[in-house]
């Protein structure tokens, strides 16, 4: 047996072992939920409540707008078996959720390991009672670490077995 079938062998078991492993399936999710156009009689929104179909892990959950400094908060709970994501605005501050064309605005982000991540409902709470509003779903996946390992192990057995070849032929 040469080198060269050990040095492959060894490559494609440990490339075998990696991928084994169980997939993280880890994302970055964006959630971004309107209110358009602003029923009429609405003046000032408090909450949202965005309840997802299944119960998601959630970690680093993290309000891009209204923005944090405006006294806006965002926290996530299991209710039932769902997970309901609310987003807060004191109602003094509760301008910070309309925008310039007649509708409200909200974007969440968090991580998951969940693989699916759809939503139920999206309830704005106003003035003027609980209004209906939609909310898009963004999924970045992350890469789990034994693909990069993967990759890694690749490349590298790349670049050994070009420099193996550039070596013989250089010796003929």
């Amino acid at each position: 047996m040469t080198k060269r079938s050990i040095f492959l062998i060894a490559a494609f078991g440990l490339m075998a072992i990696l991928a084994s492993g169980t997939p993280s399936q880890a994302g970055s999710v964006t959630l971004d939920s309107m209110l358009n156009p602003i029923p009429s009689g609405v003046t000032s929104i408090t909450e949202l409540d965005i309840t997802l179909t299944a119960t998601v892990p959630v970690s680093g959950l993290t309000l891009v707008t209204p923005l944090p400094s405006t006294g806006a908060s965002v926290s996530s709970s299991v209710v039932g078996s769902d997970t309901v994501i609310k987003v807060m605005v004191p109602s003094l501050v509760s301008g910070a959720w309309i925008g310039i064309f007649g509708q409200a605005y909200t974007s969440v982000k968090f991580t998951t390991t969940a693989s699916t991540v759809a939503v139920q409902s999206t309830e704005w709470k106003t003035n003027a009672g609980n209004k209906a509003g939609t909310t898009q779903v963004y999924v970045a996946s992350v890469p789990e670490p034994a693909s990069m390992a993967l990759l890694g192990i690749g490349m590298a057995g790349f670049f050994a077995f070009r420099r193996f070849f550039n070596k013989r032929n250089a010796s003929i």
